[in-house]
């Protein structure tokens, strides 16, 4: 919680429930079971562009891509019904907060 709590204090409100949907994915991280680096990688790329002043929606657009296109396989083929419910809210989360920036 401590993350979340120091990344919400250097985010704009309108981008505070993309910066939590990713922060969640953060977390959850040892449960998706593979691409755990990319993930990670992705996740905090859009990360560091909502702290940002001025976000560029590009890089949102490219950061939220990439992380989509890691979780959506791992929804749909993961070796665990945990590790795809995981990517599955991942998923609806992140897709859910970048709809309403963006």
């Amino acid at each position: 919680m401590t993350q979340q709590h120091s990344i919400a204090q250097r985010v704009a409100p309108e981008f505070q429930p993309l910066a939590e949907a990713v922060v969640t994915i953060l977390q959850q991280l040892p449960g998706y079971g593979r691409d755990q680096q990319d993930i990670e990688a992705a996740a905090n790329e859009v990360l560091a562009e909502v702290q940002q002043e001025q976000p560029e929606p590009g890089q949102l657009r490219r950061g939220v891509a990439m992380l989509k296109g890691f979780l959506f396989p791992i929804a749909k083929e993961a070796a665990t019904e945990e590790a795809r419910q995981l990517a599955q809210q991942g998923l609806d989360h992140i897709s859910a907060a970048i709809g309403s920036v963006l």
